[in-house]
């Protein structure tokens, strides 16, 4: 072969290896710029999804919320619940002992003694009424003051509806004493009076069994 046949071939390999390496350059490229678009942060390197600040802000004043109202809710019901409970419970325990008092026992009366009649003091049932009638049970502790109103001689029994003495307290005549007794009523009871003006000194009592 002749040096021109040499030169030539070598031109047509240079040639050749020219073009192979332009072919392979714009491949290189494109790999290039998908490596870059990763890099960038447009398709996420990772498959985690990306939760924007305004998504989870709302999460959380949802879940915020929700705990809010319930836990005002029943603290509200039950502080509500206890109060009425306890304020109910008192009155109705006031009020069984108050009326357990009054069907009970002692009861005070006060009276004061002239002979045109007998004038109520207390309590307040009986205050200022002349010869007033009295409310009485049986089996209840009565106490009984009167005063000696105009220095007349008096004295207050109580008695039965024949006219039998049942309890009597004792005489004054002196204007201003005070006499106080004390009895357990019976059902035999009906009248009080002075046996001195009978006429004028006299009451009703009305015993309940």
């Amino acid at each position: 072969m002749d040096r021109r046949t040499l030169l030539r071939g070598a031109s047509v390999v240079s040639i050749g290896v020219a073009g192979l390496a332009g072919c392979s350059s714009p491949q290189d490229g494109e790999g290039l710029g998908t490596e870059t678009d990763a890099g960038d942060g447009t398709e996420p390197a990772t498959g985690t999804p990306t939760r924007t600040a305004e998504e989870t802000s709302t999460e959380t004043d949802t879940t915020a919320g929700e705990a809010t109202d319930t836990a005002t809710g029943e603290g509200t019901d039950t502080e509500t619940g206890t109060e009425t409970d306890a304020a109910t419970g008192t009155e109705t325990g006031t009020g069984t002992e108050a009326g357990t008092e009054t069907a009970g026992g002692a009861g005070s009366y006060e009276f004061t003694g002239v002979v045109e009649a007998w004038t109520g003091e207390a309590p307040a049932a009986i205050a200022g009424r002349e010869n007033p009638t009295l409310q009485w049970q049986a089996g209840q502790q009565v106490e009984v003051s009167w005063e000696n109103g105009d220095g007349q001689p008096h004295d207050f029994t109580v008695q039965d509806a024949d006219g039998n003495v049942l309890e009597q307290s004792e005489r004054t005549s002196e204007q201003g004493v005070v006499t106080t007794f004390s009895f357990t009523v019976t059902e035999e009871m009906t009248t009080y009076v002075c046996t001195i003006h009978p006429t004028t000194m006299v009451g009703e009592i009305a015993v309940s069994a």
